[in-house]
């Protein structure tokens, strides 16, 4: 008896551990992509298939890259060896889609080329990512030696 008592505790407990940590599990998200394919090009702009919810910003600098022939792009394009394409500044952002500036071109763009952010960018958006989330822990200040009242 005593010790069907303490195995249904056991399990109480166990399933209330659980339940707890089940949030924080599920609160992690992937990080945002760092590459963003172009939908549509005009005179002097290149409108984007991605916006304020994958992080972009007015201002932000952002290399192009002809995609692969056959669509298997991958975050490695911002390692290649040759220089991009052309260069773009994102000067209007929407929720899903952004518009961009050519800065400079080097070659003709194509609709379905990749963006990608520059390194510079992509620590900026990790500033602004981590001052928001700085709001919500307050300033803990600590003394190594006494009372700083005294």
């Amino acid at each position: 008896m005593q010790h069907s008592v303490l195995r249904r505790l056991f399990l109480l407990y166990f399933a209330i551990i659980l339940f707890a940590l089940a949030p924080s599990v599920h609160s992690q998200s992937a990080p945002p992509p760092d590459i963003f394919h172009v939908k549509y090009i005009s005179d002097g702009a290149v409108y984007l298939d991605a916006g304020r919810n994958a992080g972009l910003e007015d201002g932000m600098i952002l290399h192009l890259a002809h995609a692969d022939p056959d669509g298997s792009t991958t975050e490695a394009v911002r390692f290649r060896s040759e220089d991009p394409v052309a260069d773009l500044k994102v000067f209007s952002v929407a929720d899903s889609s952004s518009a961009c500036e050519i800065v400079t071109a080097r070659e003709d763009l194509q609709v379905g080329d990749v963006a990608y952010l520059t390194p510079g960018s992509i620590h900026e958006r990790e500033d602004h990512k981590n001052e928001a989330e700085a709001v919500n822990y307050p300033v803990v200040i600590t003394f190594s030696y006494g009372d700083p009242l005294d």
